[in-house]
């Protein structure tokens, strides 16, 4: 893969400190957010005039004509496009096109670096990201990294923090005193859980499964496991964690008939856990933004309505129906992108209905 040398810079006006590396090689948006991912960062986010301005100087002085950003677009306005990195919609600032927006086909974002679009420098763009015959468009990219500081002795550095495995600070033991609900050690707000949906197993500490897309799991403060430690480096480089709320007004905890919704999060039929509200018809259009497909974990299923679920592209992968009595599982998909539709069927039992959480993987 080819790739230019990493660029920093600081943009002191926006308080907006990014490491940031260009790649030649043209991959789709997909492709080149997994390859952003794996050296821990994102496809490139732009806030303001400043970084959108530094951003396009680097493209073009690396000779790039076109650059995918990390913006996607589940819709044909700018409420329907969100930041790869889970920091929200383009609200308070964009670059789009005036007299072309939107391709109301695509859903990648592209920047013009070099008036490729015949528009200004600096522009952005949707593009068609499939044209329904297996053919993506592709293109440059610049990932983006949180900076920070170098310790001596640091051998795993990130994000203002250095972090230790267990292997290199020897046996330790930990005395089992946690609370019956889970919090974080150094008191930090527990805002964020990964938890295993079809694990059930119950303990007082919880543990990373790294073969299974790094999902959480309860176990016994006793076993002996592997760890890390982190340590805080620097004070001010963390960034900011900020929300996000899909589109659209939500009828009831089932989300029934959702016309976007991100995930992580939670669907069931109509009026569930209220067993004495008869199935309706239900859909859902699900989105894990940035290089995630999704894990959909059916955590409980006593109906005989008909259940199926769709990829990005209208392709049926699975289809639930018939029995009702159902174990536990899960299924996943292929995109970032999916479509449930839930059609009620009558039987001999009383109809309870389904519920599932669906993660990001």
């Amino acid at each position: 893969m080819r790739a230019l040398l990493l660029f920093t810079f600081l943009i002191p006006i926006s308080f907006s400190l990014k490491c940031v590396k260009i790649f030649l090689t043209p991959e789709v948006h997909f492709h080149a957010e997994n390859n952003c991912r794996a050296i821990s960062g994102t496809l490139v986010t732009i806030k303001n005039a400043i970084d959108n301005r530094a951003i396009l100087n680097l493209a073009s002085s690396a000779g790039i004509s076109t650059m995918s950003l990390g913006l996607y677009c589940f819709g044909n306005n700018t409420s329907g496009c969100f930041w790869d990195d889970g920091s929200g919609s383009p609200i308070s600032y964009n670059n789009f096109q005036t007299s072309n927006q939107f391709d109301k086909t695509g859903r990648g974002v592209v920047m013009s670096v070099s008036n490729t679009f015949g528009t200004n420098q600096g522009k952005w763009l949707s593009v068609n990201c499939y044209d329904g015959v297996n053919t993506f468009s592709s293109y440059p990219y610049m990932c983006e990294t949180p900076p920070t500081q170098p310790m001596s002795g640091c051998k795993h550095n990130y994000n203002g923090y250095c972090y230790t495995t267990s292997k290199q600070i020897g046996n330790q033991k930990y005395d089992g005193n946690f609370a019956k609900t889970f919090n974080w050690i150094d008191g930090t707000t527990w805002d964020f859980h990964y938890m295993n949906p079809l694990n059930f197993q119950k303990g007082k500490c919880l543990v990373m499964d790294l073969e299974n897309y790094g999902l959480w799991s309860q176990v016994d403060c006793d076993q002996k496991m592997e760890f890390l430690c982190k340590r805080k480096i620097l004070a001010d480089t963390a960034p900011t964690k900020k929300s996000y709320e899909a589109p659209g007004i939500l009828l009831d905890a089932s989300n029934c008939n959702s016309t976007l919704y991100l995930v992580p999060g939670s669907i069931s039929s109509y009026g569930y856990p209220d067993f004495t509200t008869p199935p309706t018809y239900c859909s859902w259009r699900l989105v894990a933004l940035g290089p995630y497909r999704m894990g959909i974990y059916f955590d409980f299923w006593a109906t005989y309505s008909a259940l199926t679920i769709y990829d990005e592209y209208g392709t049926d992968i699975g289809q639930f129906v018939g029995t009702y009595n159902r174990t536990p599982f899960a299924r996943y998909t292929p995109f970032n992108m999916a479509t449930i539709t839930f059609r009620p069927k009558s039987g001999p039992n009383v109809d309870r209905g389904f519920h599932a959480v669906v993660l990001p993987l």
